[in-house]
């Protein structure tokens, strides 16, 4: 396979999807890799290979490089809604790496792209689980529900 092989990279991305789900977060990583070379990293069609493998490296631990996939994808999307999606993941990696302030305003700038992220926010469980383990936190549950409004997190 050569870069720029749409069909094999929606194949790996694909693959990585699936690995992800297994929470085999090291094998989606790869094949998001392999689908990025194979798309080209300029390529807007690797955006969501950049976006997924931005949820691995977030499920890893690896917040930074979860933050660094995720600014390229939304970089190379061009729609609202795919920018609602990286803009809301961002801010669950700037929420677990625990930049509470960055990881609001980036909930701020997801449902300025798109209102219906405000049901995601309100429903995310990863969100819901950081809350629940960080009560100390609580101020930062305040300010997502004044984001999401009328929507509401779900309480403790």
């Amino acid at each position: 396979f050569g870069e720029n092989n749409p069909e094999a990279a929606t194949t790996f991305n694909n693959r990585g999807i699936a690995k992800g789900h297994l929470e085999d977060y090291e094998g989606a990583i790869e094949d998001f890799d392999r689908a990025i070379e194979l798309y080209g990293v300029n390529n807007p069609e690797a955006a969501d290979a950049f976006n997924n493998r931005g949820i691995a490296k977030r499920h890893n631990g690896d917040y930074e490089k979860a933050i660094e996939d995720h600014l390229k994808a939304l970089e190379l999307y061009d729609s609202d809604n795919d920018k609602a999606r990286a803009t809301f993941n961002l801010g669950l990696d700037n929420l677990f790496s625990m930049n509470t302030v960055a990881a609001v305003n980036w909930f701020s700038k997801s449902v300025k792209f798109a209102e219906w992220e405000k049901s995601a926010i309100a429903g995310d469980e990863d969100i819901a689980k950081w809350l629940a383990e960080h009560p100390e936190q609580d101020d930062i549950r305040e300010k997502i529900n004044d984001i999401i409004a009328p929507e509401k997190l779900p309480e403790p």
